[in-house]
């Protein structure tokens, strides 16, 4: 790794140094190398074995208040004298813009984060098949009703992320990733379905194993089984985890800092103002020890914090990258997103709804009658307004007792009013993804079924 390391950062070096030759005082190098195994099984047989690996560089400068950007592929003496050039003609054309600029600071913190582990060097072909044999096993025979496998998979993978500006900032992190996941089939017929779950973690000795992932993917697929439509009408909701996590991705697009600029945001003017209930806090941590979304600096070279986005119900901010932030007058949230093939955006880092002191069984268990919401389709989202709907399924609920499976019905309501109508929050909260949530109870909201 520290050979990869040097070589990498003397590369984005070698860049800047093009750079300045042609007097481009304000650059920045931006390098991503990848590489990703995947393993599929079907019916105790190997079916897809993959490996790859990708690099690529993007280099974006400023001259005369204009920006240009251009990637490349080739890391040839050619191919980054090609990729200057066309960055500089890029800035030729574009407009000016007062606000565009790097970071100012030139160093990032020295972290402990977690997210490499050295055990993905020590994985054999074998191992990855076996593992993903053993999970489809364990789906296949938690149940007789198991009657098929749409798909049982293994991957894990690495990326290095190498950053240099003229500002003098350097920065380089490495990231790993394992995870296993199947698609069980249930039933025959009309009465078929097709669940799915699983697991992903940055260090390999956290991931689940294939057995426990089997037997959840198997729970999730039979519990299907027998749904129908329920009325129309108003409802207590619950969210399991899964179905709240999206609800909360939601979220996203109105705390963006570019959305709130262009009043595109149902956040807008509302900063310090009760947004929630005082049971919703909502947490951005870029610095989350093994967090699937975790790093020590963002797309620009900004340190990485963790900050609360509401709290307790509150606004307490947007989120920013340098650019938008020069904007809106305030400080970068050091969450500038990008790839090697892109200028810097605004995305989350770990986001999260902090979890609450109820369990799972007594917010299901306080319901008189309600839907469990289990899977959401579609992205009905207005932003402006903040209206919601989508495509639901789930568990119905009478008497706090889950009752009969749920597909075919559409859930609707207003984002701010489902965030002041939370009225119990879990104690459940889990991270698969870089966006999760806890089991949470919204006290109403419109069902649309037969």
């Amino acid at each position: 790794m520290r050979n990869e390391t040097s070589k990498y950062l003397e590369l984005c070096d070698s860049i800047l140094q093009l750079a300045r030759k042609r007097r481009v005082a304000r650059a920045e190098v931006y390098h991503v190398r990848g590489r990703q195994t995947e393993v599929r099984v079907r019916s105790g047989k190997t079916e897809l074995v993959k490996e790859a690996v990708s690099q690529g560089v993007g280099l974006r400068l400023l001259r005369r208040k204009r920006q240009g950007f251009a990637s490349t592929t080739d890391l040839t003496v050619s191919g980054l004298t090609a990729l200057l050039d066309e960055a500089l003609a890029a800035s030729d054309i574009t407009e000016a813009d007062r606000h565009l600029g790097l970071p100012t600071h030139t160093k990032i913190p020295n972290r402990r984060l977690q997210i490499h582990d050295t055990a993905i060097d020590t994985l054999t072909m074998d191992r990855r098949i076996e593992q993903a044999k053993v999970l489809e096993a364990a789906a296949r025979g938690a149940d007789r009703r198991i009657t098929g496998m749409h798909e049982t998979e293994w991957s894990d993978g690495e990326s290095m992320v190498t950053l240099l500006n003229t500002n003098g900032l350097s920065g380089h992190f490495a990231t790993t990733g394992f995870s296993l996941s199947c698609a069980p089939v249930a039933g025959r017929g009309a009465n078929r379905q097709t669940g799915y779950w699983y697991d992903y973690k940055r260090n390999l000795a956290a991931l689940d194993s294939p057995e426990t992932v089997g037997n959840k993917a198997a729970e999730r697929t039979l519990r299907k089984l027998g749904a129908r439509k329920v009325k129309s009408g108003q409802y207590p909701i619950v969210f399991d985890p899964q179905a709240a996590a999206g609800l909360l991705g939601s979220l996203l697009s109105a705390l963006n800092g570019e959305s709130v600029l262009r009043r595109r945001s149902f956040f807008c003017d509302r900063l310090t103002q009760q947004v929630a209930s005082k049971l919703v806090t909502v947490i951005d941590d870029g610095m989350l020890r093994g967090g699937l979304s975790t790093r020590p600096f963002d797309g620009e070279g900004v340190a990485t914090s963790k900050k609360a986005l509401i709290q307790k119900g509150r606004l307490k901010r947007y989120l920013y990258n340098t650019y938008t932030a020069r904007r809106a007058g305030v400080q970068s949230t050091g969450n500038a997103t990008r790839s090697y093939s892109s200028i810097p955006g605004i995305g989350c880092q770990n986001f999260y709804l902090q979890a609450g002191n109820s369990t799972p069984e007594a917010i299901i268990g306080s319901v008189d009658r309600g839907l469990l919401v289990t899977g959401m389709m579609g992205h009905g989202l207005n932003p402006v307004t903040g209206d919601f709907s989508r495509g639901a399924e789930g568990l119905w609920i009478e008497k706090g007792q889950i009752k009969h499976a749920v597909q075919g019905v559409t859930i609707a309501g207003n984002l701010l009013k489902i965030l002041q109508q939370i009225e119990m929050v879990g104690n459940d909260l889990e991270f698969r993804s870089g966006v999760a949530s806890p089991t949470i109870l919204v006290r109403q909201m419109t069902v649309s079924g037969k």
